[in-house]
């Protein structure tokens, strides 16, 4: 969270909402950043509803926000289920950044495409975070031929092919699963499994 919002304050935010699982995270991060950046506004968001230790949801508030980004593990591998904002808030976003990258789409990040709202995962994040760590571990390694975007397009193919999870497709018989199957396992690069070649 503090990373996010030195990254938000560079890049020219000038209000910034705060929601955290106990107020008084929100509160202290708040009043850190206020102390070193009194240019800028911060304003914690009280309005969470708390469904366990793991939980969160955070609520609508009657703003409307540029960007939404989730810097907590709500929605990770395994506990993909939960999704850490209300849609009512989310439809309130005009962009949505969540920083967990596994899995590829969490339930926020889906969430928000339903609605129009463009959203990404971490992926890109990670990726550039290991470029730099290279640049800093391995300075005379040249990375300028390589492409963030192919590579993490690569990336998503191999989670996608290691991930436990995978697409199932169920129908009427002659509806055409075994030629979406197809198209779909030749589009993501995946395996594709006809059961009825499986059994005969």
């Amino acid at each position: 969270a503090r990373a996010v919002l030195s990254v938000a304050i560079r890049s020219g935010c000038r209000t910034i909402g705060i929601w955290a699982r106990r107020d008084v995270q929100a509160l202290t991060l708040r009043n850190e950043f206020q102390s070193m950046f009194s240019d800028q506004t911060f304003f914690v968001e009280p309005s969470a509803e708390v469904l366990s230790d793991q939980t969160v949801i955070y609520k609508e508030t009657g703003r409307s926000y540029d960007l939404i980004v989730n810097a907590t593990p709500a929605g990770m591998w395994p506990d993909c289920g939960v999704c850490p904002v209300s849609s009512d808030l989310l439809s309130s976003a005009g962009y949505v950044y969540d920083l967990i990258y596994n899995p590829l789409a969490t339930r926020l990040v889906l969430q928000a495409r339903s609605l129009k709202i463009r959203a990404e995962s971490g992926l890109g994040m990670l990726i550039a975070q290991a470029a730099a760590s290279q640049e800093i571990w391995n300075p005379s390694a040249d990375f300028s031929g390589l492409s963030p975007l192919r590579l993490q397009q690569r990336l998503k193919y191999r989670m996608l092919e290691s991930f436990p999870v995978k697409i199932i497709l169920n129908g009427f018989m002659g509806s055409g699963k075994s030629t979406v199957g197809k198209i779909l396992a030749g589009a993501l690069h995946i395996k594709h499994l006809d059961l009825d070649d499986a059994i005969v």
